[in-house]
Formats: structure tokens, sequence, C-alpha cells
């Protein structure tokens, strides 16, 4: 590692908005929380009022935003604001669901199968996952070289999902075999070899473990 400590990553999932009920896919949309959503946020940001972190990143989108200013404002930290962090651009199929992506016809469907089959594959006019996953590990090896501490990003599937397969040395076509929840923690300690402490973690059942690794 380049630094001293062992950067401990939590990957915060934003808080629900209203096409997450659909599963539509939710890409560089500016959608803000559903009243659910605000709940889960305030919830998980009470829950970790007092977690020892030293840096809170997140992405520009509102929806990311509006989930990081619960948690500054419970934590006192100082937030700050980084593109890599986005969502992945669906391109066209930003906003729709597979059933309306597949009701385009036998092109879309077949577009739709290449692409979640091939991670250098793009939606049209969108990004690949490999871009994604680019960009992200990016930023865990600047903040690597920072020595950064206890770090919490405030993100979506996307880059979350992208960071912990290369954690796990996974191939990004198993990008969809695990799910991940709106306003859930993941916990990863980068060290040689990268840990995986924590996933999908979601209330306080599931958040309890996240919080103890904070302080130990």
């Amino acid at each position: 590692m380049a630094g001293s400590r062992v950067m401990r990553l939590f990957l915060v999932r934003h808080g629900e908005v209203a096409a997450n009920r659909s599963f539509a896919f939710v890409g560089r949309g500016d959608d803000p929380l559903t009243a659910v959503g605000v709940r889960q946020v305030e919830a998980l940001a009470a829950f970790f009022s007092d977690l020892p972190i030293d840096l809170v990143i997140s992405s520009p989108l509102e929806r990311c935003l509006a989930t990081a200013r619960a948690v500054i404002a419970a934590t006192g930290c100082d937030l700050s604001t980084d593109h890599r962090l986005i969502e992945q651009s669906f391109g066209q199929w930003d906003g729709l669901t597979r059933e309306e992506i597949e009701a385009g016809g036998s092109l879309r469907q077949e577009q739709l199968r290449t692409w979640q089959l091939d991670p250098s594959g793009c939606p049209p006019g969108g990004e690949s996952l490999l871009e994604v996953q680019d960009r992200a590990m990016e930023l865990v090896r600047d903040l690597v070289a920072r020595d950064a501490g206890n770090v919490m990003w405030i993100s979506h599937v996307g880059p979350i999902k992208a960071v912990v397969c290369h954690a796990l040395g996974l191939p990004l076509s198993q990008i969809g075999r695990f799910f991940l929840d709106p306003a859930s923690i993941s916990v990863i300690d980068w060290q040689r070899p990268p840990v995986l402490r924590v996933f999908n973690a979601q209330s306080q059942r599931g958040w309890r473990y996240a919080r103890w690794l904070a302080s130990h």
C-alpha cells in the first residue's frame, strides 16, 4: 500500500428514488429522493452520527447529494464531490425498464443481451462498465496515495459494484449476480489483497457491524 494505514471504504448507495421501484435504469437522471428515501437516509445518518470518518465524497447527482447532506449534518464531516462516483450512463436507455427496452424490438433485445454479457459494451449512446470501473478505481488509487483513512462514498450501483468486483478479483460479467439496495452500506478494507467486510447492509441490524468496524 502507498500509505501507512489501511484505507477503509464505506460505500453507501443513495436512498430510494421513484424509478428504483420499477427497477428502471437510472443513470444520469437527476431524480430526487422519495419520501421513503428521505427516511432511509435520515435513519442511516443518525445511526452513524458518531462514526469516525475522515472524508465523505459524493457523486454530484442530487439523489447522492441529498444522502450526503444528511450524513454530514449528523457527523459534522466536510463534504466533497467527485464526478468519478457518478452513475453509469445508460444513454438512450436511461430511465427505461428492461421490459420497455425489450419492447423496442429484436434489435434492442439483442443489444440488451450483448451489453449484459460483455462489460466492454455500451448501451446506445452510453458508457461501458469497464469505463465505470476505470474511473472509480482511479479515485481509489488517489485516496490510497493520500493515506485517506476511513472514507465514506455516497454513490450508485454501478461504481460501487465495479469496485467490489475489482476488490474480489471478479470479472465485471458477474456484476449482475449480487444485488445492492438503496441506502445500503458495503465496507472494503483496501489492503493487499482487499477484503470485503460488509456487503449491502441495510437498516440498524445490518449497519451494526459496519459501525463496529469503523472504531476497530
